[in-house]
């Protein structure tokens, strides 16, 4: 298949065309390009998004060395592509694999829990354990401020133009 017969994985898919080309690696010099991590998962993804028709897709963490809103890109795409197909997703990302119709934990090279996401989540085992522990890193930043130390007066005098302000206090935190 040449450059220009091959089909383009295109836009959805996470792995579109750069605005900028990639230098031809194909020289007889051996100068070539170093692609970093991520640049290397999107070349094997868009290699996967070809083989339209495979039986069998296998994605061992597909999404390693992808910033967050690559990986969410990445993520929509495969959940589209692997619709109606068997495959495999190997991933230490919990998020990744709540979809899939079958999970499977394994634990020091064993199998120690499957099911789907809620019923792992429903079981409370090592699965909901893990999850929670992931979540617990996004939730830690997105949790609403602290109650203030002092509470806020609510015999405050409407008629009055100003209300005193408590006095702090020290003592149990």
């Amino acid at each position: 298949m040449t450059s220009d017969s091959a089909p383009e994985p295109g836009p959805g898919t996470g792995t579109a065309p750069r605005s900028e080309p990639i230098p031809d690696t194909g020289t007889s010099t051996g100068t070539g390009v170093e692609f970093s991590g991520g640049q290397r998962q999107r070349l094997a993804l868009a290699r996967a998004f070809l083989r339209d028709r495979c039986e069998l897709m296998i994605l061992d963490e597909p999404s390693a060395g992808l910033d967050a809103a690559a990986e969410h890109e990445i993520h929509v795409s495969l959940r589209r592509h692997r619709q109606g197909r068997t495959s495999l997703l190997i991933s230490h990302r919990l998020g990744a694999v709540r979809d899939a119709d079958l999970i499977v934990v394994l634990s020091e090279g064993r199998i120690v829990e499957q099911g789907d996401h809620a019923a792992l989540l429903a079981s409370g085992g090592e699965y909901a354990r893990l999850f929670a522990l992931q979540a617990s890193g996004y939730r830690d930043e997105l949790q609403p401020p602290p109650v203030p130390l002092h509470p806020i007066p609510t015999n405050i005098d409407a008629d009055a133009d100003t209300a005193p302000l408590p006095t702090p206090t020290t003592g149990d935190r």
